[in-house]
């Protein structure tokens, strides 16, 4: 793709980079809070990430700190993190 997400033209890094207005960029929830997203942006990702990023993309949930998560999850009502895998277990009577 790119060496630089920001310069990927159907990104919208860029937006959440600058903070200019962009008219093609729907959600502004980053800009809502004080999550930085230029330093989520440039940091190195940590052991697991990837995995856990394809886990909940492929079961379209989110990803991300808790408290974003928590937040998210209270604005749409609704999960929105992945769940685990096989039947739930049964208590023993």
């Amino acid at each position: 793709m790119v060496v630089d997400g920001a310069a990927y033209p159907w990104s919208s890094a860029a937006y959440h980079l600058s903070g200019k207005e962009d008219k093609t960029v729907m959600a502004d929830y980053l800009h809502d809070s004080a999550f930085s997203y230029r330093e989520f942006f440039y940091e190195q990702e940590r052991s697991g990430d990837i995995e856990a990023i394809r886990e909940a993309a492929q079961q379209g949930k989110a990803w991300g700190q808790a408290v974003f998560l928590e937040g998210l999850a209270g604005k749409l009502g609704r999960v929105v993190v992945p769940r685990k895998r096989g039947r739930p277990k049964t208590e023993d009577k």
